[in-house]
């Protein structure tokens, strides 16, 4: 779903994501410490970004969401909810929207499938 350089971008945010949620679960202190719970809010918000641009491409289409491409995105992007839930209701809300990670080895998958258009 387009150029190597964008896929390996792409694939890499995915890896710094996981690897600042792993790292904020099994060693909160280290995670505080290097500031990896922003660095994974951006990660995030970039990929909710993506999917905004991408539902704009495809003119706000419902359909869209129903794609295999389009299904992926959206919940590749639902760990942006994590960022809300925190502000909302602390930790203990945020916790557990840590289900949502899951989500972001969808994006993986969506970066290795062929795009819809060709």
């Amino acid at each position: 779903t387009g150029p190597l350089q964008y896929r390996v971008v792409e694939s890499f945010l995915v890896a710094l994501g996981t690897i600042c949620f792993v790292t904020r679960v099994v060693s909160p202190d280290i995670a505080g410490e290097l500031f990896l719970k922003e660095v994974e809010d951006i990660v995030n918000v970039s990929f909710f970004i993506k999917f905004l641009l991408l539902f704009w491409i495809n003119e706000f289409d419902i359909s869209w969401l129903f794609t295999g491409s389009g299904a992926l995105d959206v919940a590749s992007c639902l760990p942006v909810l994590c960022i809300p839930a925190r502000i909302i209701g602390g930790p203990g809300l945020e916790q557990t929207t840590d289900l949502l990670q899951i989500g972001r080895f969808l994006r993986l998958l969506r970066v290795a499938l062929p795009s819809d258009g060709g």
